[in-house]
């Protein structure tokens, strides 16, 4: 079918990124990955913070790629670590580079679903938990804040990042889910699609392309759907192995969400020579024995992490 040509390209085009970011990024390069699927999707790439004052880099950058996404510098962590003082200084050079080369740029991420990830202050109300409108304030003013400082000039957004459990849960436990249920979800996104109701606005999620948890996304985009929730795209996150790429379920969930009404994003993508399961299990005890696995030791296992974003749209 239509959708798994397209991802089997992907893939093709992945793996031979490597012969063309070889060259030097003085050389002009008349195949680039940006080329190859211009007629399929735009591909974009997770890139370091500080990519405007990487000038080595940039050629390499704009030959290849037509997207780019913050790694840390969007965050909510980075963005607005204490309440009410806001750190905008390395957003702003991303998003002015991109928009002086000609680039589109994702937003990641305005809520994480994960408490570890989000200021502690989000959560308290002086010495005891925030309830819900308190958390709902919280988020619509980071949200407006910060949507509406780059309004116009961010194409899409991920606005809240993996909030479905992995577990028998339907939504991961967290200061967010028990004070607001679902409605944190529905909120972020009526928040951000105010606050610019041009951007494509993006749920993002891993191992949602897998049946669990895939059942578990579509019954959050029905129930959105059915309060007319203004969420565009879901976003894959494609951490897979070199010879466990799950093509059949990636094919059933785009799929599935055509009658839902919303596009499918592989917001994320790397492929591991090296099992992804084993390396994190039981503290890391096996990592020494994998490492000998790992046919590229003079860049490391972390060279093969955060491969191109692209927007892979049904």
């Amino acid at each position: 079918m239509r959708t798994l040509r397209q991802l089997a390209c992907v893939l093709a085009l992945l793996a031979s990124a490597g012969a063309a970011l070889a060259q030097t990024a003085a050389q002009p390069q008349e195949k680039s990955l940006r080329r190859a699927a211009a007629n399929l999707f735009e591909i974009g790439v997770g890139i370091n913070d500080h990519i405007a004052d990487r000038a080595a880099d940039h050629a390499l950058l704009l030959a290849q790629f037509s997207i780019v996404t913050p790694e840390n510098c969007m965050k909510p962590a980075q963005v607005q670590a204490v309440q009410g003082k806001w750190n905008f200084t390395r957003a702003d050079a991303f998003v002015d580079f991109a928009a002086k080369n000609g680039l589109k740029v994702v937003g990641h991420c305005l809520v994480w679903a994960k408490d570890d990830r989000t200021p502690e202050w989000f959560f308290r109300d002086a010495q005891k938990p925030a309830g819900r409108q308190l958390l709902l304030d919280r988020i619509r003013q980071h949200i407006e804040t910060e949507v509406m400082r780059y309004r116009g000039r961010i194409a899409m957004w991920d606005v809240v990042n993996e909030a479905l459990d992995d577990g028998a849960e339907y939504l991961r436990p967290s200061g967010w889910s028990t004070a607001c249920g679902e409605e944190f979800i529905a909120k972020a996104f009526e928040y951000a699609h105010a606050a610019d109701p041009k951007a494509m606005l993006i749920y993002n999620d891993y191992n949602n392309e897998l049946p669990g948890k895939r059942e578990k996304q579509i019954r959050l985009l029905r129930s959105l759907r059915e309060k007319n929730v203004p969420l565009h795209a879901i976003g894959l996150q494609g951490h897979y192995e070199i010879d466990r790429v799950p093509f059949k379920d990636i094919e059933d969930t785009l799929i599935a969400m055509r009658p839902l009404g919303v596009k499918v994003v592989i917001s994320e993508l790397d492929i591991d020579v090296i099992p992804r399961g084993k390396w994190w299990a039981e503290g890391g005890k096996y990592r020494e024995e994998l490492s000998r696995l790992d046919p590229y030791p003079m860049f490391g296992i972390a060279a093969l992490s955060r491969a191109p974003r692209s927007a892979f749209l049904s």
